[in-house]
């Protein structure tokens, strides 16, 4: 479950999340839409830690993200899938391995 209160975002003075606040059930297929420049990309960072929020609560399957330390956000991540909008895939492997390359960076088996 992902419990967004209030959440808000700031880079320097601009603000680029406002007041953002969403309930996604387990199992929920949720969609973000908007025109460009209008904060999809940065609360999905923020979801999966890569941006810090200003305030508000964001909670993962009861984890607050803003408290995890480093150590923390990697294992935090493990279980977070993100396909970024500007991705690169390795031009000499094939699709298999390179959706295949994280896991083996984290060390699961061929099996798995």
């Amino acid at each position: 479950m992902i419990s967004i209160k209030n959440l808000e975002k700031y880079y320097g003075k601009t603000k680029v999340l406002s007041d953002i606040s969403v309930e996604i059930e387990n199992g929920d297929i949720f969609g973000l839409v908007g025109v460009s420049g209008a904060g999809k990309s940065t609360l999905l960072r923020c979801m999966n830690g890569l941006e810090k929020y200003n305030s508000g609560s964001l909670m993962v399957n009861g984890t607050e993200v803003r408290n995890l330390n480093y150590q923390e956000l990697r294992g935090f991540r493990k279980n977070i899938g993100m396909i970024f909008q500007q991705f690169s895939l390795i031009e000499r492997k094939s699709v298999y391995e390179n959706i295949a390359l994280p896991m083996e960076c984290w060390g699961y088996s061929k099996k798995k």
